[in-house]
């Protein structure tokens, strides 16, 4: 289950999963390719719809569970503009009986680059749209690496091309 909701500061996302093997084993840099929440963000969707490649306002963001494995983790790639916002994300996790809760905090700046220097894109607030899509991946017991992933918005090649996510508004 994913929720979500927003304040004047950050776009929450609340996830809960199912999971009788929740353990990983990947580094940082390789959450992909285990149990592990991926969000993609199309910051600028409006302006760019359709590219089939990232640009300065996408991002994807992984993150690792805490399981009985390893601590909870994070680890974003930024657009061509290289930004990184890791220092301003948060991210909680903790393991249940039946698989992980997670609670992730992207914060408004993500959602309010700049265009030119001084000209931002959108304003945050109700109304804001922004690509998403979330996948679910998940690692088997026996097996090394990610045997599956639950994509809402997107495909599989959600990491090249963000042409196919679906979208986030924020409601008033």
């Amino acid at each position: 289950t994913v929720r979500s909701r927003w304040n004047a500061d950050f776009v929450y996302f609340a996830v809960t999963v199912r999971d009788d093997h929740p353990e990983r084993k990947q580094e940082a840099m390789q959450l992909w390719n285990g149990t592990s929440v991926e969000v993609f963000m199309d910051a600028n969707q409006h302006e760019d719809l359709g590219n089939d490649f990232y640009d300065k306002d996408d991002f994807q963001l992984l993150f690792g569970p805490a399981t009985s494995g390893a601590p909870s983790d994070l680890w974003g790639i930024a657009g061509q503009s290289g930004r990184s916002y890791l220092e301003s994300l948060v991210m909680k996790s903790k393991k249940t009986p039946d698989g992980y809760q997670m609670e992730i905090a992207l914060p408004r700046e993500i959602f309010a680059q700049e265009l030119l220097p001084g000209v931002l894109k959108a304003e945050y607030g109700a109304g804001l749209s922004a690509g998403l899509s979330i996948a679910l991946n998940d690692r088997a017991k026996e097996e090394e690496g990610r045997k599956s992933s639950l994509i809402w918005g997107g495909t599989i090649r959600n990491y090249l091309d963000p042409s196919k996510f679906g979208t986030l508004i924020l409601l008033p």
